[in-house]
């Protein structure tokens, strides 16, 4: 399954167009990445860590496009303003029916419907492809996430301790979800 491209009414009365990431985006990918690490600690990597050549951003965009794999963008005024990846949890026959999910959005589009939508998209793609099962770790103080994903059917099954240390010496939990697909 691929993303045809879908534009949507923002709760802000922008239009966003949902489609698949290409490796043209490439630069605008690391900008935007670079900006969302900046606005959030809920994802693990720091801006500092998105300071790659284009073409390594252009060969990760093709490799998340790959076999059992799905890159989705959401562009807003012809900019990128976030992405959401399912991929699978590995390849070893005893771990082949399950698949991770991440997003990361950039605040300006927090709350407008946008991570409902790409989500919905990821959990269709991994029922077509055959998957049985999603999983995703989340920031546990992260509430506005925590509701989204237990409204899409994700359940709770543990939580890892000090998962995110952070430059100020803090520590962050992860709150660990599955959503099964059969």
């Amino acid at each position: 399954m691929k993303v045809t491209p879908s534009t949507y009414q923002l709760k802000d009365g922008r239009s966003a167009v949902i489609r698949q990431a290409q490796e043209s985006d490439a630069e605008q990918m690391l900008k935007m990445a670079r900006q969302c690490a900046s606005e959030t600690r809920n994802l693990c990597s720091t801006e500092s860590e998105y300071d790659l050549p284009v073409e390594a951003e252009m060969k990760w965009i093709i490799d998340r496009n790959g076999e059992g794999c799905l890159l989705q963008v959401v562009e807003v005024d012809g900019e990128l303003k976030g992405n959401c990846m399912t991929y699978p949890q590995g390849g070893r026959l005893r771990v082949r029916h399950r698949c991770g999910v991440g997003i990361g959005l950039l605040k300006e589009i927090w709350g407008n419907g946008i991570g409902t939508l790409m989500m919905q998209n990821a959990i269709d793609f991994a029922k077509e492809y055959g998957y049985e099962q999603m999983e995703l770790d989340v920031v546990s103080t992260n509430e506005a996430a925590v509701h989204l994903y237990e409204k899409l059917g994700f359940v709770r099954y543990g939580l890892q301790p000090h998962a995110f240390r952070y430059e100020d010496g803090s520590y962050a939990d992860l709150l660990l979800m599955a959503l099964d697909l059969r």
